[in-house]
């Protein structure tokens, strides 16, 4: 189950490592750029993305996100609407 999954997560560990990640604008580009490919981001750059320091290069991080989105789906608003059917 995921609760047990979650139970068995060494937070302390995963905080340690996000923490030990020093992001530098160099590795961010770097990081952007792959993405920006459409390549598999590693673990390590998703530690440096998770570092608080990764704020400092957030207009890099969200100009690249909305390009791969147009990319993928388009300019496109998607709506959910319920539909309940009864038979009363």
């Amino acid at each position: 189950m995921f609760s047990n999954s979650v139970n068995e997560a060494a937070f302390k560990d995963i905080k340690a490592a996000i923490e030990a990640a020093k992001p530098d604008r160099n590795k961010i580009i770097t990081m952007v750029s792959k993405a920006a490919r459409l390549e598999r981001l590693s673990l390590n750059d998703l530690l440096y993305l998770l570092n608080d320091e990764a704020r400092l290069f957030m207009d890099d991080i969200k100009k690249t996100a909305y390009n791969i989105t147009v990319q993928r789906h388009g300019k496109v608003m998607r709506f959910y609407a319920p539909l309940y059917v009864s038979n009363e």
